[in-house]
């Protein structure tokens, strides 16, 4: 086979992948003009969200002692996870900058020199 030949079938066969098939018709569809939310009923109601009261103390809302009191305690052990946290930081970043220096940096160095010569 020769390149004359392969070249015109080539096109043909790279111009039939650009075919498309027929017309799109779209599809129709009864599509009411406005949405319109069902009513309440005893099955469905409409959210009347309390943002309010999430944006403070929410756990407040189960009147749970216990929860009250556990909430506490997290609140003091995230001050302590945050201090340790703190003095953890530098830590890592010593040991980052310290295995830095123990991996080859390439470069190029030019110097010229003059030795004394020897009397």
């Amino acid at each position: 086979m020769s390149f004359r030949f392969l070249m015109p079938v080539a096109g043909v066969i790279f111009l039939a992948g650009c075919m498309v098939g027929p017309k799109y018709k779209q599809p129709t569809a009864a599509v009411p003009p406005a949405y319109k939310e069902l009513p309440e009923t005893d099955q469905w109601k409409v959210a009347h969200p309390n943002t309010e009261a999430l944006r403070s103390n929410w756990w407040e809302i189960f009147g749970d002692p216990q929860l009250n009191a556990l909430e506490e305690q997290v609140a003091v052990s995230n001050q302590n996870l945050k201090v340790a946290e703190a003095q953890f930081d530098p830590v890592i970043s010593a040991t980052t900058s310290l295995r830095r220096t123990l991996t080859p940096v390439p470069g190029t160095n030019i110097a010229a020199s003059c030795l004394p010569l020897a009397d």
